[in-house]
């Protein structure tokens, strides 16, 4: 624990740019400014800690869904 608090705060106050790979939700929160997503093979870049990457990729998955089915419906009536 008190190695992880000195990360935080040492990655806190790190004013170059860095990688950080974690799956340590609190740490991603509180350092991050900015995450890059690697999924299928396609990256995205989301402004912003892990709750708001969570956020922000839910509405594009959502918005793509809305329209892959508006072309199913689209195809349907061809």
């Amino acid at each position: 624990l008190e190695a992880a608090l000195w990360l935080e705060s040492f990655l806190k106050t790190y004013r170059s740019s860095i990688i950080v790979v974690s799956h340590e939700r609190d740490l991603l929160n509180n350092v991050v400014n900015y995450i890059l997503h690697l999924d299928h093979g396609k990256m995205a870049l989301y402004a912003g800690n892990y709750d708001a990457f969570e956020r922000q990729r839910s509405e594009r998955q959502a918005q793509i869904e809305a329209m892959r089915t508006q072309q199913e419906a689209k195809a349907k009536k061809l």
